[in-house]
This record gives structure tokens, sequence and C-alpha cells, in this order.
């Protein structure tokens, strides 16, 4: 740490001083202040390797940005915490300087100046860069066992209801940090997320990241409380020794020409004493802000776990669907009621009580007197006077302290603009999930629709192709019901045995004998003729055989019998019977004629007659 970027370290000035011989240090004082220097250094590098374990803690539960901030913030304190170490590695560098110069500047008595300056010297250089061992590691703060009401018997943080608390009791804050006395905290930085933005399925990941894992989120905030301490204890083991040592020093330090300069040593003594002793004890207090995370947090998680305890009483007929999302909006109002109740307050409360960790550099400066004093002869210019100094410091104090203090809202302002551009980001994310998840609901809905409307029009399609089908099988059946009722119902229509037998016995009558007279058998072969063209029809394999045996009968009439309508058309023609007329015998009729061996063949098959469907 030079001068120039911190002119309020005293050590860089009185080593200035003591350098142009107008400070000096009594050498037996010596060994003691650089040994303390040396056991403060390596400590300090100790602790630095531990800083991990409370410069990164995790996010307190998911999907809440407030949870994050907060964490990031007892982060940030960490770190801060690594920065100041550094700084006092600087004074401890700039108060070894101081130390030897002054030594050996010093002209007292010879005893007083008999020191090994350089086996000092090495000393302190084989302790840069060295680190030791720290004490053993505490376990988590503040954990009990007593029962709760949780129903939990494993070693947890206190129950802290922190917005059921009574107003005297200070949301559940400690002592410590509901009065601190003089102790400054950090300017606000942390909002409460809202609990009624998060859905059932939300909350089931915010209670698993606070009362899953092992240990549990709240046991890991309960540790890092007791490492801030653990780490806290360990500087001001050696702080102190440095302090006392310093202390005891105090007389040892002389001005030889009377400029305030053993003045300024004492009071930059005192000025380091307080600020170590200020940082061990805002180190404690964020120890005690992490273990109020810790119950707070542990409470919230227990109570939005026993927020799916009572479900409502299912409705007689109610869907499993229906059912489940009324249990679900009952336990997100339980959810709702006990963030509320709890973690809200907590976040908020907790936002206010994060200690400002002090610069090791102390308010305090001195004049740095030009190159060589007074000459011999001249009157030594005045010094500042006891009003001028002490107004000087106060005025470097209050500009020190502005400087600070725009130096923290300007941090504050961009860890606030940092947080609103990720909780904006969040929202948007959150927002396109939504859309997305929107748009592949309606697409899923379109191609059922689509689907269902293709189904609809295959079974349309099948019935009508079944209806047709039906239809033309009821239309055959009725046609075919109709043939049958028409051949039922003709009149005068004899069976073909019947109408066969006729034909013949009409053909044997008219080739018999000379009274068959012309119009008579005229008149029979056109009924036959007409029964056959009306059978013909309905029998089309009955025709060919009528229409055979027809002709054979017309050849025979052909061979005795005239035309019909001739003159003579009873008589034979001309020929042997005619001469033979006297002599002629009784026509006698063919056997055959009278067999019924071929009637069969000749109607052909019956026709199949079946009943209509509509009558089945």
């Amino acid at each position: 740490m030079s001068e120039e970027s911190n002119p309020s370290n005293p050590w860089s000035v009185l080593s200035t001083e003591a350098g142009n011989g107008t400070l000096e240090l009594r050498p037996g004082a010596l060994e003691g202040l650089i040994n303390a220097a040396n056991g403060v250094r390596v400590r300090v590098a100790s602790v630095k390797k531990e800083l991990s374990k409370i410069d990164s803690l995790p996010p307190f539960a998911a999907l809440l940005l407030s949870a994050e901030a907060l964490a990031s913030r007892f982060s940030e304190k960490g770190r801060e915490l690594g920065s100041i170490l550094d700084d006092h590695i600087t004074v401890l560098d700039d108060l070894t300087d101081t130390l030897f110069a002054a030594a050996r500047h010093y002209r007292g008595t010879e005893e007083d100046s008999r020191v090994d300056f350089a086996t000092l010297e090495r000393r302190v250089s084989e302790h840069k860069g060295i680190t030791e061992n720290l004490a053993d590691r505490p376990g988590p703060a503040g954990l009990t066992t007593a029962g709760d009401g949780s129903g939990n018997t494993y070693a947890h943080p206190d129950w802290n209801e922190v917005g059921n608390r009574r107003p005297e009791e200070n949301h559940g804050l400690p002592t410590s940090l509901a009065e601190p006395g003089e102790v400054k905290f950090e300017p606000r930085g942390v909002r409460a997320d809202d609990p009624e933005n998060f859905v059932y399925s939300q909350y089931q990941t915010i209670i698993t990241s606070i009362t899953g894992g092992s240990p549990s989120m709240p046991i890991k905030v309960a540790q890092a409380a007791s490492d801030w301490r653990w780490l806290a204890g360990e500087l001001k083991e050696t702080f102190d020794i440095l302090s006392n040592q310093m202390t005891t020093s105090r007389s040892s330090w002389t001005s030889p020409n009377n400029n305030g300069g053993a003045d300024r040593a004492r009071r930059a003594i005192t000025a380091y004493g307080t600020g170590t002793d200020q940082l061990n004890t805002n180190m404690k207090l964020i120890g005690d802000s992490l273990e109020y995370v810790s119950e707070w947090l542990y409470t919230t998680g227990v109570r939005l776990q026993q927020g799916d305890d009572y479900p409502p009483t299912r409705n007689s007929g109610e869907t499993d669907d229906a059912y489940r999302q009324r249990k679900e909006e009952a336990a997100v109002r339980n959810y709702v009621r006990a963030m509320q109740e709890v973690y809200v307050p907590g976040v908020e409360a907790t936002d206010q009580v994060i200690a400002v960790l002090p610069d090791p550099i102390p308010p305090t400066t001195a004049q740095v007197p030009g190159p060589g004093g007074p000459g011999p002869g001249t009157a030594a210019g005045p010094g500042p006077g006891p009003g001028t100094s002490a107004a000087q410091l106060a005025a470097m104090q209050s500009a020190q302290q502005q400087s600070e203090q725009q130096r923290k809202a300007l941090e504050a302002a961009q860890r606030q603009a940092q947080l609103d551009a990720q909780r904006r980001a969040a929202e948007q994310q959150q927002q396109q999930q939504q859309q997305a998840a929107q748009q592949a609901a309606q697409q899923a809905a379109q191609q059922l629709a689509q689907q269902a409307q293709q189904a609809a029009q295959q079974l349309a399609q099948q019935a009508q192709q079944l209806g047709q089908q039906v239809a033309g099988a009821a239309q055959q059946a009725a046609q075919q019901a109709a043939q049958q009722a028409a051949l039922a119902g003709l009149p005068g229509m004899p069976n073909m045995s019947d109408a066969a037998k006729k034909l013949e016995s009409a053909l044997a009558k008219g080739g018999g004998g000379p009274g068959g007279s012309a119009g008579g058998l005229g008149a029979a072969k056109s009924n036959a003729g007409q029964n056959l063209d009306k059978a013909s029809k309905l029998f089309p394999r009955a025709q060919t055989n009528a229409v055979t045996a027809a002709t054979g009968a017309r050849a025979g009439l052909a061979a005795g019998q005239g035309m019909a309508g001739s003159p003579m058309g009873g008589m034979p023609m001309g020929g042997p019977g005619a001469a033979q007329g006297g002599q002629q015998k009784e026509h006698k009729r063919a056997d055959y004629l009278d067999s019924t061996e071929h009637l069969e063949e000749a109607l052909g098959d019956a026709p199949v007659v079946a009943k209509p469907v509509v009558e089945q």
C-alpha cells in the first residue's frame, strides 16, 4: 500500500520521518515489536487460506432472487475481508520499516544500541509467505436438538418465526444486532420476492433446495456463521499481542527535534489497536447475522413442508385431476402464508444488519517535515500546535468518511442495478418459457383436432359404404321377391307339367281324325304359344326345350295334315293315304308321349326363392 493511494496510512509517513532521523525508537523495544509483527503476518496469511469457506456461499434457496442476492452480499463480505487482510500486510510492512529506521537512528546510550539488526531483518524476510495451522474448525453455530413443533430430532437451528415475533423482540434478532451501539451497517440492497409469484411446482423446487441435501442449506449457513467467528478469533489472538507490545513501547518513542513524531507514533499505535478490535467485533457480527439467517431459513423450510399436511376433503364424484388441482391450490395458499410470516421479514431484517468491516488504516496522519532540520543558529519554525493538528485530523477524518460513504453508496447502487438486471432476465426467461409452453399446447390441440376430424371423416365414409351395400342387398332381395310375386299372380298360368300335357293332347287330337278343325288347332296352338312365351321369360332354359318340342309337333302336322284355313283343311293331301281311305286303321298314341322321363330336363332347374332381408 503506497502513501499516494492511502494518504491516511500513518506508518508510511512515520517511516519517512524515521528515515530522516526525526523519529527514534529505543532499540531495546525493537525485537519484541518485530516478533509480534511477524506473528500477525503469519496469522493473517493463514486466515486468508480459509476465506474460501465464507467468500463463495451458494444461494440460500433456489428460484428466489432475494435468497441469491442475500447470499451474494455475505460472500462479498468474505472477499472484502481478503482485501482488508492484504491491507494489513501492507501496514505491517510499513510498520516494520518504521521500527528498523527509528531504532537505527536512535542516539541513546551504548547499551540500548546493541541490537543485531541483521538477524531481525532476516527473521522478517523468513516470515513472509509462511502460514500455520489454525485452531480446530468448530461445527455449525447455534444448533439445538430441542423440540420445536416440527418433529425433527436431529440438530437444527433455533425456531424463529420472524414475522410472528413481538415488536419488542425486533423480528427475533439477537441483542448484538438489535442493539449494536456504534456499529455501522451496510446500506440496504436486497428486497424479498413476492411469494404470490410462484406456482405449486416452483414451490416444490424451493422446498427441496432449503430442506434437501446433506447438510441442508440452513446447516450450511450456520456453518458459515461459525466460520466467521472462528476466523475473527484467530486474528484477534495475534492482533492483541501486537497491540499490547506497541502499547508497552509507547515510552520508547522520541522526537529529537520535538516535532511531534513520537506523539503521532503513539496515536497510530492506539488507532491500530482500535481498528483491529473493531474488525474482530464486526466479523463476529456478520457471524451473528448468518446464524440469524439459518434460523429463519430453517423455519421457512419446515413451514413450507407443512403446507401439504392438511389437504381439502375430496368431493363426491370429483375427478383425480380436479381434486389434485384443488389440493395444489390449497397448498400454495399455505406456502404464501409461510413465506409472508417468516421468509419475507427475515430477508428484510437481515439485509439491514450486515456490519461494515473497518479498513486497517486508521484515520490519523502526520505532517512530513522537509529533508533536514533547522540549521544551527536559526530558530526552528513553529510546529503545528495542538489545536491545528486536531483540526487537521478532524478534517481528514471527515473527508475520509465522506469518501468511504460515497464509495459504499456507489457499490450498493451497482449491486442493486445488477440484481434488477438479474430479476428482469429471470422474469423474461419465465415469460418465454410460458409462451413456449402455450404454443406447444396449442399445436398439440390442433393436431388432436385434425386427427379427430380425419377419424370422423373415415368413419363417415365407412358408414356410407356400408349403407350403400345394405341398400344394394335390400334392392336385390326386393327384386327377387317382386319376380316371385309376379310369377305367382299371372292369370291362368298353369304349371309347366299341365301345359305340356295339354299341348300333347291337342296335337294328338289334331292328327288322329278327320274331324279336327283348323280353328280348334289354331286356338290350341295360340294358347300354348302364349303360355310358353310367358314361361320363357321366367324360365329361359325351358324355352329351348319347348321350342324344340313345338318344332317337332309342327313337322308331324305337316306330314299328315293340311294348313289351317284351307278348304280341305281336314283332309289329307293326295297320296297313298287318300287312296286307302277305306282301309285306314285307328291311330294309336305313342307311348313316349305319356312318359315324364325328360320332363324335368325340359323344365330346367327350379328358381331359388329367398325371403327379403327386410322380412327376416
